[in-house]
């Protein structure tokens, strides 16, 4: 019998397609009744939403980790267009 993996990876990341999973799980689990498949779905709606809370709460801690390592260092800050034309970066 085959089994669902139900991962961040493969949980859309705003919804996944009901219409999809409830097919799969009528085949893979026949047993269960309707109310405990939309049960599932629910929990599969929630566990994306938590999952995109997450990536974003670690997104901003990397940020914040990064902008106190550049406090930290003390460096002298230069005008931004001063910093592209060092690196050779052109706008045009």
């Amino acid at each position: 019998m085959a089994d669902i993996q139900i991962t961040s990876s493969n949980v859309a990341e705003t919804s996944p397609d009901a219409d999809q999973l409830e097919r799969e799980l009528a085949t893979v689990w026949p047993f269960l009744t309707i109310q405990h498949r939309e049960m599932i779905l629910e929990l599969v709606h929630q566990f994306a939403a938590v999952d995109k809370t997450l990536q974003e709460a670690l997104e901003e801690a990397e940020a914040i980790k990064a902008y106190d390592a550049a406090k930290a260092a003390q460096d002298e800050a230069i005008p931004f267009e001063q910093a592209l034309k060092e690196i050779g970066y052109s706008r045009e």
